[in-house]
């Protein structure tokens, strides 16, 4: 400590200079407003030019929205002014006027006129769309009403026609135009995708885009430019910073901490790093040692007096492990190896030295302690003797098991007692085996058995360790061996029973093939029946029409009128009977192709709606004279992958059994939706029902599942058998449920139509 003046002058160690350095360094600014100005400035620029950017581009679309709207108006109009001149020209020409077709469409609209992602279509009176280009799939033959999801659309001489915009059934957004043709009871509809104003929209505005993109990359790259001169001109700024920091940085990366303490007056200087591994806000670097003493731990506060009786000694290193407690209050190991110095200059002792945390390090030796424990008891508590020698033979360890075992004493397995030691000093060993390993053991592996002088066997298992050493685990196998000696008594037993089983197998193999000859004569029969079947069908079938065309001619009169009225009402019975009889020989035809395996099935895409509609208008003139109530609910958008014949059969035999076995007044419905990675249909009626016995017979062919009081129900019982056979070959199920006298549920689950991208 130097004096000045008659007072104490501060001093500073190398490390407090470079500290009182980084303090003062701050006061070296240069026009900081002028530095955050200028970017400020620039981003506004970039504001400006986007702000810009967007007001033209939402007028642009707003423009090509008009005009595609208006031309939309007038190819409507010209559309409708066409099909009308036709529709006139056919009436001019005697021809009954019909919806026109997707070619009158075509015609009439103007050759050098582009579509531009517009649709047209063309509603008959009753809203059947009749025609539509381009063709869409699903379209022609639907309601208008399910095409534009019930929206109301404006005729074209309404206010605000052209704006209207709609969501249409497959989910695309258009603004749509319709021009009725009142004369011609027809609707023409005309539609823009606003997809296709998007198109337009970006070709439009690109070349402003592109301009403003240009223009504020150049500007960024100047502002860069900017930034870089004043990190330049920082950096000399930053070069003090750096060089109090540069320690700092060193210390942390090392998990370390730098201490300078003056031991005569209490002053500890701390570095930064100290601060960070004990989780403390750095608040002055220079800290008493009341301040340290605060967090050392109990039984590492007498550090001091250790350093002062290192310092009467003369020593000039300090090494010491010491902890301090974390701001978490986690105890922290800490590692300081300092020196004792003095310089010529000062008149004080310090230690100067550095802090490891070792924390880590010293819980890694715990848990390897914890380990060698946890081990060492593991070893002595197993069911087997371990023995360990090393590479010259050298006892180094052995559990309690393999004393037991060798019935040696505690002097006799003292660590570094020789092999041959050992073994002599323990019971005789009368027997030793060699067991041959087989080609897939591991090197160093190797395995005996021993017979020991009482009479016990052990299994005997050794490995070479990396460096040498032998590990022994020894198995009481006693038992095993009196198993074995058992094991020869039993092998003649099991020899007699194999020679048993011989014999029966080959009964068993004589009886096999008596009964592949029955099975194949039954099968014979069974093919017999089906083309007995076919054949007599075929040939009743002719006959049957002209029985069914016969009486039709005489129930209608068609050639004078019949005096007698029963003559024409017996001719109806002819003709219902013929037709009844016809339906069954169809259901024969169908069930003998199934079982002999010659339906075959065109599988397309199919829609549920389509076919459940139709199969609901047949159905409906039987519900309607036994006062039926027919209902139906479908999701939108249900695609099968099916034949549309065999999948409109299904449907029609369900629908037809709902309905017979439905009371007067009852209700039958039909319900569809997406179930899992398939579609589930579900038909269900509040009729007579089905006891369990009858449910049982479900699917049989011939086999009427009702009870006596269904016995007046026309039927073959071929129609579920049918149904549930060609749900099979699509690859779904049919599932029926009922009660007697409380409804029948059956439920269909088919394979939902799935897009397959070819290569």
């Amino acid at each position: 400590m130097a004096t000045h003046q008659g007072r104490i002058q501060p001093t500073y160690t190398p490390l407090g200079l470079g500290i009182q350095l980084e303090k003062r360094a701050n006061i070296f600014t240069n026009s900081p407003f002028v530095k955050k100005l200028i970017p400020i400035l620039s981003i506004i620029f970039v504001a400006v030019i986007a702000w810009g950017v967007i007001t033209q581009g939402l007028g642009q679309f707003q423009a090509i929205k008009n005009s595609e709207q208006l031309r939309t108006g007038l190819i409507a109009e010209v559309v409708a002014n066409n099909l009308a001149k036709a529709q006139d020209a056919d009436a001019a020409n005697s021809i009954l006027p019909v919806a026109p077709s997707v070619q009158d469409l075509k015609l009439s609209i103007p050759k050098n006129v582009n579509y531009n992602g517009q649709s047209i279509m063309v509603a008959d009176n009753s809203g059947i769309i009749s025609a539509s280009t381009p063709e869409t799939v699903g379209f022609v033959g639907r309601q208008i009403s399910q095409v534009l999801m019930g929206a109301n659309v404006a005729n074209s001489q309404s206010a605000g026609a052209y704006n209207q915009t709609i969501t249409l059934q497959n989910g695309v957004v258009a603004f749509m135009q319709k021009v009725e043709l009142a004369s011609h009871k027809l609707t023409i509809y005309v539609w823009q995708k606003e997809s296709y104003l998007n198109q337009l929209w970006w070709a439009d505005i690109g070349t402003s885009l592109s301009l403003a993109v240009v223009t504020t990359f150049v500007l960024m790259l100047m502002t860069i430019g900017f930034m870089m001169q004043v990190a330049h001109s920082n950096r000399a700024e930053a070069i003090i910073e750096a060089t109090g920091n540069h320690l700092n940085r060193t210390l942390d990366r090392g998990n370390s901490g730098l201490w300078d303490w003056d031991i005569a007056r209490g002053h500890i200087f701390w570095s930064s790093s100290m601060f960070d591994i004990l989780g403390l806000k750095k608040y002055r670097h220079v800290l008493s040692y009341g301040e340290i003493k605060s967090i050392l731990h109990d039984d590492d506060k007498g550090i001091i007096t250790e350093l002062n009786e290192l310092i009467e000694s003369g020593g000039k290193v300090f090494d010491r492990e010491f902890r301090m407690l974390h701001a978490n209050g986690e105890w922290i190991w800490f590692h300081i190896r300092g020196e004792i110095v003095k310089e010529e200059y000062e008149a004080t002792i310090r230690l100067v030295g550095v802090t490891s945390d070792i924390t880590e390090t010293k819980a890694i030796e715990a848990r390897s302690d914890l380990a060698d424990m946890y081990l060492s008891q593991a070893i002595e508590n197993i069911s087997e003797g371990f023995v360990m020698w090393d590479n010259d033979r050298n006892l180094v360890m052995c559990n309690k098991k393999f004393q037991q075992f060798f019935k040696l004493k505690p002097k006799d397995v003292r660590k570094g007692t020789h092999q041959d030691d050992v073994f002599a000093a323990g019971q005789e060993i009368i027997t030793k085996n060699v067991i041959v390993l087989d080609d897939y053991s591991e090197d160093g592996h190797s395995a005996y058995e021993y017979l020991l002088a009482d009479n016990r066997w052990l299994h005997i298992s050794e490995r070479t360790t990396q460096n040498g050493s032998i590990v022994s685990v020894g198995t009481d196998i006693s038992h095993i061996k009196r198993h074995e000696s058992k094991l020869v008594e039993s092998e003649k037993e099991l020899i007699e029973t194999v020679q048993d089983l011989e014999r029966t197998k080959r009964e068993l193999e004589t009886k096999q093939s008596q009964l592949e000859v029955y099975a194949d004569r039954a099968n014979s029969a069974n093919r017999a029946k089906t083309e007995f079947l076919a054949n007599m069908s075929h040939e009743l079938r002719t006959p049957l029409n002209a029985i069914i065309g016969f009486s039709e001619l005489i129930q209608n009169e068609t050639y004078g009128k019949i005096e007698e009225g029963r003559y024409v009402e017996y001719a109806g019975d002819i003709h219902k009977s013929g037709e009844h009889l016809l339906l069954v020989i169809n259901d024969i035809l169908d069930m003998s192709k199934i079982e002999s395996g010659n339906m075959q099935l065109e599988m397309q895409k199919v829609e549920l709606t389509e076919v459940a509609n139709s199969c609901m208008r047949i159905v409906s003139g039987r519900a309607s004279e036994h006062n039926i109530n027919l209902d139906m609910n479908i999701e939108n958008g249900l695609y099968i992958n099916a034949d549309k014949r065999a999948l409109k059969q299904i449907l029609l035999n369900l629908l037809s059994n709902a309905v017979k076995f439905s009371h007067e007044g009852g209700h039958v419905s039909l319900n569809a939706q997406n179930f899992g990675d398939g579609i589930q249909i579900q038909i269900a009626d509040d009729g007579i029902g089905m006891s369990a016995e009858s449910l049982a017979n479900i699917g049989k062919p011939f086999a009427q599942v009702g009870s006596q009081l269904t016995k007046n129900h026309d039927g073959t019982g071929l129609g579920l058998s049918i149904s549930k056979s060609l749900t099979e070959m699509h690859g779904g199920s049919l599932d029926v449920q009922s009660q007697l006298d409380n409804g029948t549920k059956v439920s269909l689950s088919l394979p939902r139509y799935k897009k397959v991208r070819t290569a």
